[in-house]
């Protein structure tokens, strides 16, 4: 699971060219994994007993990640001209995370993912709570 959760805060990582994405990311795990031990037997599956998570909670917790990603990669980071030219006039000797030089007439530009990205996030957001109330929930 480490290595799923450092592959995936990689990835925030490289599409946003930001830390501050995959530090939030990190901190929303560890704050989810505190708080789990306190809401029930239900969160303790996650570690002890995964098969017998209920079939929804995954699905569930699947179609977020997937929303998530998609909305991350739809809003990465995009070398431009100043102008707004999408064609930058500086490019890195190699694909990656390289930040232009201030001199290039090149800046990084974050696109807005979209209302879409935005909602099938806060869908699949919505989906999730209610499979895990309806996981958790007595009866």
């Amino acid at each position: 699971m480490a290595m799923v959760m450092g592959l995936m805060l990689f990835f925030a990582y490289v599409t946003t060219r930001s830390l501050v994405a995959p530090m939030l990311l990190h901190f929303l795990n560890n704050s989810t994994s505190v708080l789990g031990s306190y809401l029930g037997s239900e969160f303790e599956k996650v570690d002890t007993r995964p098969e017998e998570i209920s079939l929804w909670l995954l699905l569930t917790g699947v179609l977020l990640l997937l929303a998530v990603g998609w909305a991350l990669y739809r809003s990465r980071a995009r070398l431009v001209r100043a102008n707004g030219d999408p064609f930058p006039a500086w490019q890195p000797p190699f694909p990656g995370v390289a930040l232009p030089p201030p001199d290039s007439d090149t800046v990084v530009a974050h696109a807005w993912p979209g209302w879409l990205a935005c909602a099938l996030v806060a869908a699949a957001f919505t989906a999730f709570v209610l499979a895990l109330v309806l996981t958790i929930s007595p009866g």
